[in-house]
Parts: C-alpha cells; structure tokens; sequence
C-alpha cells in the first residue's frame, strides 16, 4: 500500500480536448503514470 501523495499543476492548449488534456499531463510530468479515480462512496 503506497501512502506517497503529491500534487502538480499543468496546462494543455488543443482544439482537441483529449490533445489538451494528454498535453497538460505532459506539462504536469506525469504523463507516464496510471490515473486512478478514488471515491469514498
């Protein structure tokens, strides 16, 4: 169980908005890793 926890920021211009979006993780640093949805519901 990983307890790492960190927060980033990033910024993706595209008309596209999967482009846009595959861009900001790109800018955050992050577009390597696995994004998880967590819900406490």
């Amino acid at each position: 169980r990983s307890s790492d926890l960190f927060f980033t920021k990033g910024v993706g211009r595209h008309k596209d908005y999967l482009q846009s979006f595959e861009l900001a993780l790109r800018g955050a640093g992050i577009e390597k890793c696995n994004l998880v949805m967590v819900s406490s519901i």
